[in-house]
């Protein structure tokens, strides 16, 4: 595989076994599945995603990256908000019931900084997510359906690490 290439992919599923005197039943559920693929040169990367999550067809994230200096770059596309308390755990309050959790990323603009003892991220968010892949019925036919609405507006983030292992955090929405 060439050095500019970067692929991947996430399988995530659940099962329940119910065992009693009275019945058996197995069940199991896909949660996520998808795959992702990114290209690096000259200061640029593009990365894209495909994937099935709650039986829906989706790419949650795509976009073009640029590298301006060694600590600062742009990135325009869809992408999670830099906001809140980022964690693998996807329901978070924080993230959650503002409308970012895992499938709420907007079209957007970003700019970040990363330091070696801070980062900062201002975030433009400029549409709401499209699901290109999932189709309802109408009256006049198929429309295209839209996923978890996000808000336009824009979003700030700032961290300080006093340690490698703490952070202190502030975060802006607009």
């Amino acid at each position: 595989m060439p050095e500019a290439l970067s692929v991947g992919g996430d399988v995530r599923g659940f099962a329940y076994i119910k065992d009693n005197p009275v019945f058996r039943e197995t069940r199991l559920f896909l949660m996520q599945a998808d795959f992702e693929s990114a290209v690096r040169t000259s200061g640029f990367t593009i990365d894209a995603s495909i994937g099935v999550y709650d039986s829906n067809a989706d790419s949650l994230r795509h976009y073009v990256h640029y590298q301006l200096t060694p600590e600062i770059g742009m990135r325009a596309g869809r992408f999670p908000v830099a906001f809140g308390i980022y964690s693998s755990e996807h329901t978070l309050p924080t993230r959650r019931d503002m409308n970012f959790d895992h499938s709420s990323a907007p079209y957007s603009l970003e700019a970040s900084w990363l330091g070696e003892r801070g980062s900062a991220y201002v975030t433009a968010m400029l549409a709401k997510p499209v699901n290109f892949f999932s189709h309802e019925e109408s009256e006049g036919g198929f429309v295209v359906s839209q996923s978890t609405l996000v808000e336009t507006g824009f979003a700030g983030r700032a961290s300080w690490y006093p340690t490698d292992h703490h952070e202190i955090g502030l975060s802006y929405l607009h």
